[in-house]
């Protein structure tokens, strides 16, 4: 079981061209901005009079998502 985990791990961070540390960062750094924009999104959807931050918008948001899925299409073969 764990050298399945492990393989798929592997094949993963090999797929993105990344090493785990890499890898850990960028998950970190994207989850914490959408955890950041979901609450504020959430007080915006209570105080709809309190606009959320640009960078935290669903503006932004979708930007940034479109860029980082545009990277991995550009990288698939």
């Amino acid at each position: 079981m764990i050298k399945k985990v492990r393989a798929f791990v592997s094949e993963h961070l090999r797929s993105e061209g990344m090493t785990y540390l890499q890898h850990l960062v960028y998950a970190l750094k994207l989850s914490t901005r959408l955890s950041i924009s979901a609450l504020c999104l959430t007080i915006h959807s209570i105080l709809p009079f309190i606009s959320p931050p640009i960078g935290y918008d669903m503006e932004s948001l979708k930007d940034i998502l479109n860029e980082e899925w545009s990277k991995r299409v550009d990288k698939s073969p």
